[in-house]
């Protein structure tokens, strides 16, 4: 056996390579070839001790059948000794649990092979796998075989973590540029985006075929995926950062809008009061003059009713300038609902659940859910009193909104627009939920609005 010639062919080949398997089929039959071997195997295991048929070359059929499935399958004493760190050297192996069972099992011909050389793949310290070489008859390699066998087993440990290293580099520049792709992407999306757009992008940027967003703690997003193999550990924590930096910028903007959207509320509520307001008075003021200075009774009685005209407009007004300020100056939905229910005289009977938290957005639809619902009472019910239950459950918040008043056909009125019915719908809508209406003629009128939960939190 020439020494020096077969580290030099087997060498070439493993610095050459650029794909494993075909590097290692390569390198493994060039081996037989010039140490007069004739069948080999390589097997490459992971940390969690799965092994792959990762080459081979001339094995019996008896381990050739059905695409080398014993080889495949199973375990045996050089694949436990090496999951174990026992196998640090080439050693023999004087009986193979493969070929064995092969013999019970008459899986067909093992070529006389009966011992093979046993070869660890190391690079380092770091385990890879094994190489296993065989010859028929050959019963013992001695102390120069396995020296040369272990000295290319180091070869072929040292070429693996090369192309391992050059391919996750690879993979890792293909990842950093689809990332830049994707955070393009993001920065398009708007304040309104859902979980699901976001998933969608996700996807497409990167081709990940079951990938979902979670959240822990409440508010913190966590991408998870069917296939953990399908994001490296960088990537999956480069995407989560970003993902929770646009959840952030989501939440500030929407913040920033509400602050600009209040700040609008109260300067309409302030030149309402300026201006509508005060002609509204002045208004009613000459009418009450001019009513003192006719004498004719019917002018005299049209001029009294423009005035109550005006006096109702200015109740009117002074209830949408209340209104307005009203989700701005209080602080809960609660006392804005009792002050409401206060500035148009009903009673109202008011029960809260624990911890029930809403955000701005809902605050401010359900305000005017709960408004419409009570001014559809005090003029449709007939009755001065109503109660509200607000709750919540795990999967949504709950609002009840009863009456005992005269109620109605819901299949026989015709008058359900008038009674503000599709506002309380739209509104419950624009929050993800639904509301449903239950009344008959007498037995009261009932609302159940369902808001679901978001995934940021209650």
């Amino acid at each position: 056996m020439d020494v020096l010639l077969s580290l030099k062919e087997i060498s070439k080949t493993l610095n050459e390579g650029r794909n494993v398997p075909a590097m290692l089929q390569t390198a493994l039959s060039k081996l037989l070839a010039i140490t007069d071997l004739t069948s080999g195997w390589i097997f490459l295991i992971d940390k969690n001790g799965r092994h792959s048929l990762a080459a081979n070359h001339n094995v019996p059929p008896a381990l050739a059948r059905e695409g080398c499935s014993p080889l495949k399958d199973g375990g045996c004493w050089c694949k436990n000794k090496f999951m174990k760190k026992e196998l640090n050297q080439a050693v023999n192996v004087i009986e193979c649990q493969r070929i064995e069972k092969a013999i019970e099992q008459n899986w067909g011909d093992t070529l006389q092979i009966t011992h093979h050389a046993t070869i660890p793949i190391l690079a380092g310290e770091q385990p890879i796998g094994i190489l296993n070489v065989a010859k028929p008859g050959k019963l013992h390699f001695d102390s120069q075989e396995l020296n040369l066998l272990e000295t290319i087993g180091y070869q072929i440990g040292t070429a693996i973590n090369r192309v391992q290293l050059y391919e996750q580099e690879h993979n890792r520049v293909q990842e950093l540029n689809q990332l830049s792709v994707f955070l393009q992407e993001l920065h398009t999306l708007t304040t309104d985006a859902s979980d699901d757009q976001l998933v969608e992008e996700i996807k497409k940027s990167f081709s990940f075929k079951d990938v979902s967003l979670q959240y822990l703690d409440s508010h913190i997003p966590m991408l998870t995926f069917g296939n953990r193999n399908e994001c490296s550990s960088e990537l999956h924590t480069q995407l989560t950062s970003h993902i929770y930096l646009f959840k952030e910028r989501q939440r500030l903007l929407r913040l920033a809008d509400e602050l600009t959207r209040g700040e609008e509320r109260q300067q309409l509520a302030r030149d309402l009061h300026d201006s509508v307001n005060q002609l509204l008075f002045t208004l009613q003021l000459r009418l009450k003059g001019l009513s003192f200075r006719v004498d004719q009774i019917e002018v005299k009685k049209e001029l009294t009713n423009l005035g109550v005209v005006v006096q109702e407009a200015l109740k009117e007004l002074k209830t949408i300038i209340q209104c307005r300020r009203a989700i701005d100056d209080v602080p809960s939905l609660s006392e804005s609902i009792k002050q409401y229910a206060n500035l148009i005289g009903l009673r109202v009977k008011l029960v809260e659940g624990h911890q029930v938290i809403f955000t701005k957005e809902e605050q401010e639809h359900l305000y005017r859910l709960i408004q419409e619902a009570m001014n559809n009472t005090k003029k449709h019910a007939h009755r001065d009193e109503i109660s509200i239950t607000i709750q919540h459950n795990k999967i949504a918040k709950v609002i009840l909104i009863e009456d005992t008043g005269v109620g109605f056909d819901l299949d026989k009125n015709a008058r359900l627009a008038t009674l503000g019915i599709t506002s309380i719908r739209a509104r419950a809508g624009k929050l993800g939920g639904h509301a449903r209406l239950t009344s008959s003629t007498g037995d009261g009128t009932k609302w159940e609005v369902t808001i679901p939960i978001l995934k940021e939190g209650v």
